[in-house]
Protein backbone atom coordinates (compact mmCIF):
# COMPACT_ATOMS: atom_id res chain seq x y z
CA UNK A 1 0.00 0.00 0.00
CA UNK A 2 1.05 3.59 -1.03
CA UNK A 3 0.89 4.96 2.98
CA UNK A 4 3.13 2.63 3.87
CA UNK A 5 5.73 3.05 1.50
CA UNK A 6 5.14 6.42 3.05
CA UNK A 7 5.74 6.01 6.75
CA UNK A 8 8.64 3.60 5.39
CA UNK A 9 10.34 6.49 3.69
CA UNK A 10 9.72 9.18 6.83
CA UNK A 11 10.85 6.53 9.56
CA UNK A 12 13.89 5.51 7.15
CA UNK A 13 15.19 9.32 6.50
CA UNK A 14 14.79 10.64 9.55
CA UNK A 15 16.48 7.39 11.52
CA UNK A 16 19.37 8.34 8.86
CA UNK A 17 19.75 11.70 10.12
CA UNK A 18 19.46 10.54 13.73
CA UNK A 19 22.42 8.24 12.75
CA UNK A 20 25.06 10.73 10.86
CA UNK A 21 23.87 13.20 13.95
CA UNK A 22 24.85 10.24 16.48
CA UNK A 23 28.56 10.28 14.75
CA UNK A 24 29.47 13.64 14.74
CA UNK A 25 28.81 13.71 18.16
CA UNK A 26 30.34 11.49 19.36
CA UNK A 27 33.64 12.58 17.01
CA UNK A 28 33.63 15.52 19.28
CA UNK A 29 32.40 19.29 19.73
CA UNK A 30 31.76 21.21 16.98
CA UNK A 31 30.25 24.26 15.80
CA UNK A 32 26.89 24.09 13.45
CA UNK A 33 26.55 20.36 14.36
CA UNK A 34 23.26 20.20 13.47
CA UNK A 35 23.23 22.39 10.52
CA UNK A 36 25.92 20.08 8.43
CA UNK A 37 24.51 16.88 9.89
CA UNK A 38 20.76 18.37 8.16
CA UNK A 39 22.67 19.17 5.21
CA UNK A 40 24.90 15.70 4.75
CA UNK A 41 21.07 14.10 5.40
CA UNK A 42 19.90 16.24 2.53
CA UNK A 43 22.77 15.02 0.63
CA UNK A 44 22.32 11.30 0.95
CA UNK A 45 18.82 11.70 0.47
CA UNK A 46 19.69 13.38 -2.52
CA UNK A 47 21.65 10.61 -4.22
CA UNK A 48 19.04 8.43 -3.35
CA UNK A 49 16.24 10.39 -5.03
CA UNK A 50 18.26 10.77 -8.43
CA UNK A 51 19.13 6.73 -8.58
CA UNK A 52 15.13 5.77 -7.87
CA UNK A 53 12.28 5.33 -10.23
CA UNK A 54 10.01 7.49 -10.52
CA UNK A 55 7.38 6.40 -8.01
CA UNK A 56 10.02 6.09 -5.29
CA UNK A 57 11.04 9.82 -6.38
CA UNK A 58 7.33 11.44 -5.66
CA UNK A 59 6.99 9.53 -2.47
CA UNK A 60 10.73 10.81 -1.40
CA UNK A 61 10.04 14.72 -2.53
CA UNK A 62 7.60 14.53 -0.05
CA UNK A 63 10.37 14.09 2.60
CA UNK A 64 12.64 15.94 0.95
CA UNK A 65 11.42 19.15 0.15
CA UNK A 66 10.10 20.27 4.56
CA UNK A 67 13.56 18.51 5.40
CA UNK A 68 15.41 20.76 2.87
CA UNK A 69 13.54 23.61 4.67
CA UNK A 70 13.80 22.72 8.34
CA UNK A 71 17.60 22.08 7.45
CA UNK A 72 17.86 25.50 5.93
CA UNK A 73 15.74 27.45 8.49
CA UNK A 74 17.99 25.80 11.33
CA UNK A 75 21.38 27.00 9.14
CA UNK A 76 20.34 30.49 9.08
CA UNK A 77 19.22 30.06 13.17
CA UNK A 78 22.48 28.96 13.84
CA UNK A 79 24.37 31.25 11.57
CA UNK A 80 22.34 34.36 13.37
CA UNK A 81 23.19 33.36 16.54
CA UNK A 82 26.68 32.08 16.38
CA UNK A 83 27.79 34.58 13.19
CA UNK A 84 29.21 32.76 9.67
CA UNK A 85 32.01 30.15 10.03
CA UNK A 86 34.83 31.33 10.82
CA UNK A 87 36.92 31.64 7.17
CA UNK A 88 34.66 29.37 5.61
CA UNK A 89 32.30 32.03 4.61
CA UNK A 90 32.03 31.25 1.05
CA UNK A 91 31.82 27.59 1.29
CA UNK A 92 28.64 27.87 3.51
CA UNK A 93 27.39 30.62 1.22
CA UNK A 94 27.66 28.33 -1.73
CA UNK A 95 26.18 25.28 0.22
CA UNK A 96 23.01 27.34 1.19
CA UNK A 97 22.75 28.59 -2.16
CA UNK A 98 22.89 25.09 -3.55
CA UNK A 99 20.01 24.26 -0.92
CA UNK A 100 17.33 27.08 -1.89
CA UNK A 101 18.26 25.71 -5.60
CA UNK A 102 17.08 22.79 -5.29
CA UNK A 103 14.40 23.45 -2.54
CA UNK A 104 13.50 25.94 -5.30
CA UNK A 105 13.40 23.10 -8.11
CA UNK A 106 11.92 20.27 -6.29
CA UNK A 107 8.75 23.08 -6.13
CA UNK A 108 8.67 24.00 -9.65
CA UNK A 109 9.08 19.94 -10.71
CA UNK A 110 6.00 19.35 -9.03
CA UNK A 111 4.47 22.27 -10.12
CA UNK A 112 3.61 23.40 -6.83
CA UNK A 113 4.39 27.35 -8.18
CA UNK A 114 2.70 29.69 -5.17
CA UNK A 115 5.20 27.54 -2.19
CA UNK A 116 8.39 28.75 -3.91
CA UNK A 117 7.79 31.87 -1.82
CA UNK A 118 9.28 29.45 0.99
CA UNK A 119 12.76 29.42 -0.02
CA UNK A 120 12.81 33.05 -1.56
CA UNK A 121 11.75 34.14 1.74
CA UNK A 122 14.50 32.20 3.46
CA UNK A 123 17.01 33.06 0.92
CA UNK A 124 16.30 36.71 1.35
CA UNK A 125 16.84 36.20 4.67
CA UNK A 126 19.95 34.54 4.66
CA UNK A 127 21.37 36.83 1.71
CA UNK A 128 20.45 39.98 3.97
CA UNK A 129 22.48 38.68 6.98
CA UNK A 130 25.77 37.79 4.91
CA UNK A 131 25.84 41.23 3.07
CA UNK A 132 25.73 42.44 6.17
CA UNK A 133 29.01 40.87 7.14
CA UNK A 134 30.56 42.55 3.77
CA UNK A 135 31.97 45.99 2.37
CA UNK A 136 29.40 48.01 0.78
CA UNK A 137 30.62 47.49 -3.02
CA UNK A 138 30.78 44.03 -2.47
CA UNK A 139 27.32 43.93 -0.56
CA UNK A 140 26.03 46.43 -3.79
CA UNK A 141 27.04 43.48 -5.96
CA UNK A 142 25.50 40.52 -4.46
CA UNK A 143 22.06 42.39 -3.74
CA UNK A 144 21.97 43.59 -7.77
CA UNK A 145 22.91 39.66 -8.71
CA UNK A 146 20.27 38.68 -6.44
CA UNK A 147 17.61 41.31 -7.78
CA UNK A 148 18.91 40.20 -11.46
CA UNK A 149 18.05 36.66 -10.69
CA UNK A 150 14.61 37.45 -9.91
CA UNK A 151 14.16 39.46 -12.98
CA UNK A 152 15.17 36.92 -15.32
CA UNK A 153 13.22 34.81 -13.32
CA UNK A 154 9.51 36.86 -13.49
CA UNK A 155 10.68 37.02 -17.01
CA UNK A 156 10.79 33.58 -17.62
CA UNK A 157 7.80 31.97 -15.64
CA UNK A 158 5.22 35.01 -15.83
CA UNK A 159 3.23 37.46 -17.28
CA UNK A 160 2.22 39.65 -14.98
CA UNK A 161 1.99 39.85 -11.38
CA UNK A 162 -0.97 37.34 -11.18
CA UNK A 163 -0.97 34.61 -13.33
CA UNK A 164 -4.34 32.51 -14.04
CA UNK A 165 -3.65 29.07 -14.79
CA UNK A 166 -6.66 26.62 -15.32
CA UNK A 167 -8.42 27.20 -12.22
CA UNK A 168 -5.35 28.14 -9.80
CA UNK A 169 -3.92 31.86 -9.40
CA UNK A 170 -0.36 32.09 -9.35
CA UNK A 171 1.73 34.82 -7.98
CA UNK A 172 4.82 36.22 -9.34
CA UNK A 173 6.81 35.98 -6.03
CA UNK A 174 10.05 36.86 -7.88
CA UNK A 175 9.32 40.15 -9.08
CA UNK A 176 7.99 41.04 -5.28
CA UNK A 177 11.30 39.65 -3.89
CA UNK A 178 13.81 41.52 -6.72
CA UNK A 179 11.35 44.88 -5.33
CA UNK A 180 12.65 43.72 -1.91
CA UNK A 181 16.09 43.05 -2.66
CA UNK A 182 16.21 46.52 -4.50
CA UNK A 183 14.85 48.29 -1.49
CA UNK A 184 17.65 46.55 0.85
CA UNK A 185 20.04 47.83 -1.66
CA UNK A 186 18.91 51.32 -1.38
CA UNK A 187 18.77 51.20 2.65
CA UNK A 188 22.50 49.45 2.42
CA UNK A 189 23.58 52.56 0.91
CA UNK A 190 21.78 55.00 2.99
CA UNK A 191 22.95 53.54 6.70
CA UNK A 192 26.08 53.22 5.26
CA UNK A 193 28.77 55.88 6.04
CA UNK A 194 31.09 55.00 2.82
CA UNK A 195 28.27 55.80 0.48
CA UNK A 196 28.83 58.79 -1.70
CA UNK A 197 26.53 60.88 -2.68
CA UNK A 198 26.51 59.89 -6.60
CA UNK A 199 25.89 56.65 -5.36
CA UNK A 200 22.70 57.06 -3.19
CA UNK A 201 21.50 59.10 -6.45
CA UNK A 202 22.09 55.94 -8.72
CA UNK A 203 20.56 53.05 -6.31
CA UNK A 204 17.63 55.58 -6.19
CA UNK A 205 16.81 55.70 -10.01
CA UNK A 206 16.74 51.93 -9.96
CA UNK A 207 13.61 52.36 -7.93
CA UNK A 208 11.39 53.67 -11.09
CA UNK A 209 13.78 51.70 -13.78
CA UNK A 210 12.87 48.68 -11.75
CA UNK A 211 8.82 49.27 -12.12
CA UNK A 212 9.42 50.67 -15.63
CA UNK A 213 11.26 47.51 -16.61
CA UNK A 214 8.50 44.95 -14.99
CA UNK A 215 5.87 46.78 -16.92
CA UNK A 216 7.85 45.92 -19.66
CA UNK A 217 7.79 42.35 -19.46
CA UNK A 218 3.91 42.87 -18.60
CA UNK A 219 1.21 41.58 -20.46
CA UNK A 220 -1.73 42.60 -18.31
CA UNK A 221 -3.49 46.03 -18.77
CA UNK A 222 -4.88 46.77 -16.07
CA UNK A 223 -1.34 46.11 -14.25
CA UNK A 224 0.20 47.70 -16.89
CA UNK A 225 -1.39 50.76 -16.30
CA UNK A 226 -0.75 50.53 -12.67
CA UNK A 227 2.98 50.62 -13.56
CA UNK A 228 2.95 53.21 -15.00
CA UNK A 229 1.21 55.32 -12.64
Amino acid sequence: MKWEKYVFTYLGFSTLFLQVHLFFANVGRMAFITSICMMITAGLITILWSVSKKNWKGIMEYYLIPFIHLGISISILETAIRDFPLNRELVWVGVMTVQFLFAWYLLMKRNWRNYVAAPLSLAFIFYNMYVNTLPLVMAIIVLLVCMAVMVLASRRHFKGLVNQEATERVIDHYRIFGLLYLCTLNLEVFLSDTGSAILGIFVSLLLPSYFILMGKFTIYKKEKAFTRE
